[in-house]
Parts: structure tokens; C-alpha cells; sequence
């Protein structure tokens, strides 16, 4: 990943906090392409059209504006050039290498609005060589002066002289701030320019939202490709209609205006109960298929998907809600998203808001927590110890705790029970995957083959594989080079994906990203795909576009890399503590935890967010970049004990002694329903002993 983002500045954002601060989730839109066109004088903006802001201090006609640089690269204030006033980009310090990624910003930020958007427009005048790309945005910023996400898109690499460059984006909806941002990836000091005149945004009015019609809204396009997950079984009643999925069964009391929700696999038990203000008598069975089910009467639509996930349609004002029954041990609570985890499953809230309407989730936290914070939550949100980020806190909450969403015509609510599908045994022992590279030899491919389930990623043989934020095709560097390793690769009996990034991509329209990935597929013979970041703060984009990636390669692997951080992270927020295992079990395997902060063996963060078992039940693997206190071998072998793996890169070989121990246990003994609490964990804590004298 990028090495400019390990640098950030400190910044105080508290004058532009609100006293009475609300919070939502907010989902965008598909990122319109970039408008570039003549510089027809300066930003103008009707009052129907929105409101023009200008960055504090931040002049670009005039000598004064202040930047914060992360490394070499400075901005020159030019008083003529090309016959404007601009500041021209230029490197201090001539070993300027080509092939690393710089950032820069300016230090003073602009006050915004959460769940607006906003258009942000340039003068612009560009002339650099691709596969350079340059991204301008900006970055939104909480209440505590933290970034949220970098909110940024790719400029074109020649705009023939002068041209206002535009594109609009939604904020996060903890944004109250935001810094003009520049991010140079790639971007070589010899025969590059790029000047900036004008900076302005433009604060648009809250979209109006359209409500849905009863049957709408409450399914998505995609699919389980081969993975063993379906809609099991539907049974109406006069009272009751039931509604079984592969991981978990809801049974709708009709008369009662309840939902209950129980979890199927690893253990059989009821998880939450939810309690509707609007009546559910009347539904009715709209449509069936073994990947959706559909409920709805005249005031409320139910979508429940083959991966567990329930989509709630209200079509009146609408109050749910969710007693817990399990309590949880790791509970996350933010701008109305919920994620409630013990040691054998749990369940997940995520609203969907109207992207760009300025509307903000509404949550009550009600009993045990009766006075405490009522109504909607204070800035940052809460977990049940006032602390979402936290990769440390375990909660030691009751069964029994309650919380409300109050959900508008317009709006949406989901929540899932998990593990959503079982958990992939016989894989977990054989999958694993190395990077592959241009340099590499072609015929060394037979050698580096660990196994019937061995997965070649190649790295980089495409054109900025990871960003591409300025074009639609990934383009091969040589694409003779890759057909001939591609083939090699697939001689050697192992698998070839491509190295891609639906978050960096420059259209968020789901439907031509996985256009591409077909492309690459048909011309090229891949069998999979690993993405670095999936879009964070839109989950349903993100949860549609895995979906859809799943139906394009119905058994390959898909490798996500689902870091948790605010430029790459994972739905709903960019946070490593919260996340959708509904979204994530679309993978064949998941890469997480970079730059994630953490110390030892204990770490509650392996087990309750990276190792996935119980969760999204597909293979979870940990980067543990930031993970302290450990040797490389322990590490290996401490995801291990949380029944994770680290497939991703060369391992001592005692690492595959005790992954090899714990397969032919599993071969013995994994039939048993306790197999994991009475077999894998005693023995993987014996078998793994050796590495840890320190342990009592």
C-alpha cells in the first residue's frame, strides 16, 4: 500500500463541531465520472445551486496558501503561468523517486456537512506521462480532527492548457470538516507539470428522497456463485410466516408485530428479537428464489437474502426495535451501525440512508441504559464502552439490552445474523496465495506450488492496478509477459487473479467495474480476483459489488484485502473494529488488520475481527503490520489458535507442521458438532506450545 499515508497532521476541527451533533450512515452514490471543461472565469454558484466555499487562507491567485507535504514535493507560487496565477508542483529534493506515493494538503480545513454533497472544482492545468495518476479531493475530517476517508478522484494526465476540472462526492456522515488534498502516485519529476489556479467547493442542497413502493428496494443484484448459501425453506401460517436461510431462521409473528431471529450454524439459538411499530399482518410471500425471499404488506417491505441478510423497507414512519439475546463480547456502536460478536456468532445493524440528502441514522439506546445518553448518540458514537475504535475493549453486557431505529419512508434498514454459511474446512488447510511479479521467472512457478488450492496474484502486471481512478481498462505493462506467466501459473496446477481495487476505481458504477473484471477473465483466463479495499463508507455498493464478483467467478477465489483504515478500509465505516460479515463471506479468503496497532497473543482483535470463523466463515488472514510484542513464527501461529490462517506469504515450516496436525485432526473428528471448543482448540494450544515458553 501507499507509503505516503504512515504521515498525517494534527489539526483542531472544534470550532466547527455543532453543540447538538446527530450522526447517521451515509451510503453515496455512484461517483460521477470528472467534468472537465473550458476555464469560463471564476466559481459561480446560484443560490438553487448551492454555496460556494473557499479553503481558509487558502488563495491560489496569491502567494500565502500553506501546505502540509509529506515528503519532497512543495508547491511554488507562480504569478504567470500559461497567463494565470497558480501554484505549480515541484520536488526539493532531485532523488525524487518515481515509485513512491506523496501526498499533499493544505492546513487549513473548510466546516462541512455530514451526508451532503458537494462539488469540488479546479483550475487546472496538467501534462504528466501515464501510468502516473494524480488524485485531488478532499479529506474529511470527525469532531476530533481524525480522518475518516480520503474522498479524492484521478485528474486527466493532459488537459491541453487551462480547464476547470469538477467532480461531485457525498461526506462521511461524521464529516465537519474537510482539507484540499492532492495524492501523487507514481508521478515522475521529468517532463511533468501540474498547476493549480482556482479551488472552490460547492455545497449543494440536500437531495430530496424518494420513498419505495411495496416489493421494492429490499434485494440486491449478485449472487452465491458456488459458495452454500440459499434461502432454505419458507412457511406461512396464519399467524407466523418463517423463513430459513442456510445460517439463520426468521420467524415473523404477525400478530404480534415481532421478528425473531435465531442463528442456525454453530449454534443453534436465538440471537436477537426485533419489535416493529408497524403491523405485520398482511404479509405475504411476494417472490422466492433459492438467493431471495421477499415479504411485504401495505406498510412494510422485508428482503431477506441467501447470505442472511434481512433489508427493511418501511413505507410509514417506522420504530424497530433489537433486544439482544446473547449480550456479546465485542460490541460496536456508530453513527448507527451495530456489531454485536461473541464466541459463537452474532448480528449486525446497518442503516442505509439517502446518500447526499443531509438525513442522519436515529438510534435510542433504551434499557439497561435508561438516562444514560438518551436519544441519539453523541459524536464518534459508542460500543458500550464509549469507544468504537477501540481493537482492545471485550464488553461485558447482559442479555437483554435494547436499541431503537427509527426509519423513514426513503430509508432502509438491514441487519444479519452470523455465520452466514458453515465454515470452509477442507479449504482453510489448503488455500494460500503468494504474489507474483513481472521480474519473476516463468518457469518457477512449479516451485513455489503449496498445494490443490495455490493462488498466484499478480501483483503488478497491470498499469496502477490498485488505483485506476483515471480510466476504465487495466491495462498489462507487457501483455505477452502476462499471457506467458498467466499460462505457466496455470501449468504448475495453481491459480492466476488479478490485482484490482473496486475503491480506487474512477466510477462507482458496479455494473462497469465488474465489466472490466469479466474483460480480464475472457481475455486472459484469470480465475479470480483479489481487491485491495472495497468502497468503505457505501456498503451497499460494496456488498453488491462482491456479490456480483461472486457470481462472475462462481468457485474462484476471491481475495479480499479489508484493511480498516480510513483511505482502504472495510463497510460500513473504514474502521477495523466494525464490519458486515454478510459482506465479507463473499470471499474466499480475507486480508486484514494493516497498520492495525496491537500487542501479543491475546489479542482480542484476532479472534472477534480478523480470524472471521463465526463471523463471515470464510478464511480470515492477518497482515499484523502494526501487531507488536510478536516473532513472524508466533504470529502464524497465534491466528492459528483463533482458527485464522496466514495464507499470503513464505512461512517457517513449523507453521505447516501444526496446520498439518490440526487438518488430520479435523479429518478425524471434524463431524462432531463441538469440534472446535473440545478437539481444535486443546490441541492447537498443545501443538503450538513450543513457541510461547513464556505461557503459564
Amino acid at each position: 500500500m501507499m507509503q505516503a499515508f504512515s504521515a498525517y497532521f494534527a489539526i483542531s476541527v472544534v470550532q466547527f463541531v455543532c453543540a447538538s451533533a446527530t450522526w447517521a450512515a451515509d451510503f453515496g452514490i455512484p461517483r460521477p465520472r470528472p467534468l472537465l471543461r473550458e476555464p469560463d472565469g471564476a466559481i459561480l454558484a446560484s443560490p438553487e445551486e448551492g454555496t460556494v466555499l473557499h479553503f481558509p487562507e487558502f488563495n491560489l491567485q496569491q502567494p500565502g496558501a500553506v501546505f502540509f507535504t509529506d515528503g519532497r514535493p512543495v508547491w511554488k507560487f507562480v504569478p504567470d503561468f500559461d497567463g494565470r496565477p497558480a501554484y505549480v508542483l515541484e520536488f526539493a529534493d532531485r532523488r525524487y523517486d518515481p515509485f513512491i506515493d506523496w501526498s499533499t494538503s493544505a492546513l487549513h480545513p473548510v466546516p462541512l456537512q455530514p451526508n451532503r454533497t458537494y462539488t469540488i472544482s479546479v483550475l487546472l492545468y496538467a501534462d504528466f506521462p501515464r501510468p502516473a495518476e494524480v488524485n485531488l479531493g478532499v479529506k474529511l475530517i470527525d469532531h476530533a480532527g481524525k480522518q475518516v476517508i480520503w474522498s479524492l478522484n484521478g485528474l486527466p494526465n493532459n488537459t491541453g492548457g487551462w480547464k476547470r476540472w469538477e467532480w461531485d462526492f457525498v461526506t462521511d456522515p461524521r464529516t465537519v470538516a474537510g482539507v484540499f488534498s492532492v495524492l501523487l502516485i507514481e508521478l515522475p519529476l521529468k517532463d511533468s507539470v501540474l498547476a493549480l489556479g482556482e479551488v472552490a467547493l460547492v455545497e449543494r442542497p440536500p437531495r430530496p428522497v424518494e420513498p419505495f413502493r411495496p416489493g421494492e428496494g429490499a434485494t440486491f443484484p449478485g449472487g452465491p456463485g458456488a459458495l452454500p448459501m440459499q434461502i432454505v425453506d419458507v412457511r406461512q401460517e396464519e399467524a407466523a410466516i418463517s423463513v430459513d436461510t442456510t445460517g439463520a431462521s426468521y420467524t415473523f409473528l404477525l400478530n404480534e408485530n415481532t421478528i425473531v431471529c435465531r442463528q442456525r450454524l454453530e449454534q443453534e439459538r436465538e440471537v436477537v428479537r426485533w419489535r416493529s411499530s408497524l403491523p405485520l399482518v398482511g404479509l405475504q410471500c411476494l417472490r422466492q428464489s433459492p438467493a431471495e425471499c421477499v415479504l411485504a404488506n401495505r406498510f412494510v417491505t422485508f428482503g431477506i437474502q441467501c447470505d442472511s441478510l434481512v433489508v427493511v423497507v418501511p413505507h410509514a414512519e417506522l420504530a424497530l426495535t433489537a433486544t439482544s439475546a446473547i449480550g456479546g463480547r465485542w460490541n460496536r456502536l456508530a453513527v448507527g451501525h451495530l456489531f454485536c460478536v461473541d464466541d459463537f456468532g452474532g448480528f449486525a445493524v446497518n442503516p442505509i440512508v439517502p446518500a447526499g440528502s443531509g438525513r442522519l441514522a436515529r438510534v435510542h439506546i433504551g434499557k439497561p441504559w435508561q438516562g444514560l445518553e438518551p436519544g441519539r448518540r453523541p459524536p464518534g458514537g459508542v460500543d458500550f464502552s464509549g469507544r468504537v475504535d477501540d481493537q482492545i475493549f471485550l464488553s461485558q453486557a447482559p442479555p437483554g439490552w435494547e436499541i431503537t431505529w427509527f426509519v423513514s419512508p426513503g430509508e432502509r434498514l438491514a441487519w444479519s445474523v452470523f455465520p452466514p454459511r458453515p465454515y470452509p474446512w477442507k479449504e482453510s488447510f489448503e488455500f494460500s496465495w503468494l504474489l507474483a511479479h513481472r521480474k519473476d521467472r516463468v518457469d518457477g512457478y512449479p516451485a513455489r506450488q503449496r498445494g490443490p488450492q495455490h493462488v498466484e496474484v499478480l501483483w503488478d502486471f497491470f498499469q496502477r492496478g490498485w488505483a485506476m481512478s483515471w480510466g476504465s481498462r487495466h491495462e498489462p505493462y507487457d501483455e505477452k509477459l502476462l499471457v506467458a506467466h498467466i499460462e505457466a501459473i496455470h501449468k504448475a496446477g495453481s491459480l492466476a487473479v488479478v490485482y484490482a481495487s473496486p475503491n480506487w476505481y474512477y466510477s462507482r458504477d458496479p455494473e462497469e467495474f465488474i465489466a472490466e473484471m469479466r474483460r480480464l477473465r475472457d481475455t486472459y483466463g484469470i480465475d479470480g480476483v483479489y481487491y485491495d479495499g472495497i468502497p468503505s463508507q457505501d456498503w451497499p455498493l460494496a456488498y453488491t459489488l462482491m456479490r456480483m464478483t461472486r457470481e462472475l467467478f462462481p468457485e474462484g477465489p476471491v481475495i479480499l484485502h479489508n484493511t480498516g483504515q480510513a483511505y482502504n478500509g472495510n463497510p460500513p465505516l473504514g474502521e477495523p473494529s466494525i464490519r458486515i460479515p454478510a459482506v465479507e463471506t463473499y470471499a474466499t479468503a480475507t486480508f486484514g488488520g494493516e497498520l492495525v496497532y496491537g500487542v501479543g497473543a491475546d489479542w482480542p482483535f484476532l479472534r472477534y475481527s480478523v480470524s472471521q470463523y463465526r463471523l463471515a466463515n470464510c478464511i480470515g488472514a492477518m497482515k499484523g503490520d502494526a501487531w507488536e510484542g510478536l516473532t513472524p513464527l508466533q504470529k502464524h501461529l497465534a491466528m492459528l489458535r483463533v482458527n485464522g490462517r496466514n495464507p499470503y506469504r513464505l512461512y517457517p515450516r513449523e507453521y505447516f507442521q501444526v496446520l498439518e496436525q490440526l487438518r488430520e485432526l479435523w479429518q478425524k473428528h471434524g463431524h462432531k458438532p463441538n469440534f472446535f471448543e473440545e478437539y481444535y482448540l486443546p490441541s492447537v494450544h498443545k501443538w503450538t506450545a513450543f513457541a510461547f515458553p513464556d505461557e503459564k
